[in-house]
């Protein structure tokens, strides 16, 4: 894990909770790959449950969680972004999932995931939550340094867990389409309710209605962030030209 430098930098943790279905492997794995190609980030974490992978990935447990928190709280500084994207199973009680077959682990209430955030209570974070029923994260988890995204309100359930899918309903409008589309989280997030409520429609199901808490202080702190990447690439781009000859 890279130390701070005086830059905002961006630091991103990945979980993907439920090892019985592969498609949270992908979503998870996909949004750590999109968050270092398109969002220059510098230091990742990616805890993962997974049938075929008890062995040489990073299990997703609360211990784990609570480590990977800690440490993104000591390497980053209080310029930096911390971006969380967490995918599994979630129950009406706001529980995420975590299993790992053969293992007997405890599930993530939201209010234990508030708990295991505290460390990083003075840097602006993004945490984005793709499960059923998981507007009940927000209320523990929102502040003004914390922007929350949940896949569904708190008493609707998401669509899309299957085991031969590549995403979440959830997780194909928000990392696949909307933030290839704009890199604006507010924007990235009214365009996800619109994929997602057409779909849903076409399929009769009840609409998820994603949920969003937006403080001003984590959208300013990310546009700086997105600004400050853009001029280092033109900055780059411009050293990198060949000189013409005499």
């Amino acid at each position: 894990m890279p130390a701070s430098t005086p830059a905002i930098e961006l630091y991103s943790l990945t979980v993907a909770g439920d090892g019985q279905q592969s498609v949270f492997l992908r979503e998870a794995d996909f949004a750590n790959q999109l968050l270092s190609q398109r969002f220059g980030a510098r230091g990742q974490i990616s805890l993962i449950n997974h049938r075929d992978h008890l062995q040489d990935r990073p299990l997703a447990t609360r211990e784990n969680l609570s480590r990977a928190v800690q440490t993104l709280a000591q390497r980053s500084g209080p310029e930096d972004l911390i971006f969380i994207y967490l995918t599994s199973h979630g129950s009406s009680n706001h529980e995420l999932s975590l299993v790992q077959p053969r293992l007997e682990l405890n599930d993530l209430p939201a209010s234990a995931l508030a708990e295991v955030l505290k460390p990083l209570q003075q840097r602006h974070k993004v945490v984005v939550v793709s499960a059923c029923y998981s507007g009940g994260f927000i209320r523990p988890l929102k502040d003004a340094k914390t922007l929350v995204i949940s896949a569904a309100r708190a008493d609707r359930v998401s669509f899309g867990c299957s085991e031969d899918a590549d995403f979440t309903y959830f997780g194909r409008a928000f990392l696949s389409d909307a933030l290839n589309e704009t890199d604006d989280l507010q924007q990235a997030f009214e365009l996800t309710k619109k994929h997602i409520a057409a779909r849903e429609k076409a399929e009769d199901f009840q609409p998820s209605e994603p949920q969003i808490w937006a403080p001003k202080a984590v959208l300013a702190q990310w546009h700086k962030m997105r600004k400050q990447q853009a001029e280092q690439a033109l900055s780059a781009a411009s050293t990198d030209k060949p000189r013409a000859s005499h």
